[in-house]
């Protein structure tokens, strides 16, 4: 089953601060369990497709999620961010 069938691993990260790492976790959870298990925002969504709903489907549907935390992550703040975390009003 890929993570588009509703399963495998979704990777969560801030791009500022651990994209390599997240690139790096990606590129050994591929190797390990197959490319359709891991779902990386850059490597997954499809040019033309809806960034943020594609998000919000790929974490509703993976059996696994793997958040990246930097070290500025409790820190963070700007419109829809609280501690760290987004928030989605919609």
């Amino acid at each position: 089953m890929t993570v588009a069938e509703g399963g495998g691993v979704f990777i969560s990260y801030r791009r500022q601060e651990s994209s390599h790492l997240a690139g790096r976790l990606s590129d050994r959870l591929a190797d390990r369990f197959g490319e359709g298990q891991v779902f990386i925002d850059v490597d997954t969504i499809e040019p033309g497709v809806d960034f943020a709903e594609e998000i919000f489907r790929a974490v509703a549907v993976c059996q696994v999620l793997l958040a990246i935390i930097g070290p500025g992550w409790l820190t963070e703040t700007g419109e829809g961010v609280v501690g760290g975390l987004m928030i989605r009003t919609t």
